[in-house]
């Protein structure tokens, strides 16, 4: 991508011209393993994106959310993601940690709010840090590999702001839209 596109539509047609092009690259030989490589999985979704992208002749992989089995909660789910990610390696990560506790409606709560609320909620935003760093080591293993990702939290969400979110969004190569 030259320049920073404008709409969200411009971003997927972007990169679903990428993929077309990767996949043309594969048939031509250049990455044998990557015959049978997907073009995009999602993490913290259920089977919403892989669904349109099999629609649209691109081939669907993971949809790894609660509701297709997936606690990335628990270290085992974390580490069979993981290794299933690096084995397939989708051409592009969609990432939608739940967003919820870095909300700023959120934060007018905890003035609201007893200490009781308070301390739940301090957990909970602790268990959505550890799914948005799951998300950004994953993150990571696309840039190195020269593959895409996406990280999809509302524009005004205080999680952009977490140190390690900052260190991937100022990656070159990476844009915020």
């Amino acid at each position: 991508m030259d320049g920073q596109p404008e709409d969200l539509m411009s971003v997927i047609d972007s990169l679903k011209k990428d993929i077309q092009e990767e996949k043309l690259k594969r048939e031509r030989g250049m990455n044998i393993m990557a015959i049978n490589a997907m073009d995009v999985s999602e993490v913290f979704s259920p089977p919403r994106v892989t669904e349109m992208a099999n629609k649209m002749g691109l081939i669907g992989g993971h949809s790894m959310d609660l509701a297709t089995g997936w606690d990335f909660s628990k270290y085992h789910d974390r580490k069979k993601a993981l290794e299933l990610l690096r084995r397939d390696e989708p051409m592009l990560i969609i990432g939608s940690p739940p967003c919820t506790t870095f909300s700023i409606i959120q934060a007018l709560n905890l003035h609201k709010n007893g200490p009781e609320w308070k301390e739940a909620f301090e957990i909970r935003k602790a268990a959505a840090i550890k799914h948005i760093r799951f998300c950004t080591q994953l993150y990571r293993m696309q840039i190195a590999a020269g593959r895409y990702f996406l990280h999809e939290h509302p524009h005004g969400a205080t999680s952009w702001d977490l140190d390690f979110v900052k260190k991937i969004e100022n990656m070159c190569g990476v844009f915020k839209v």
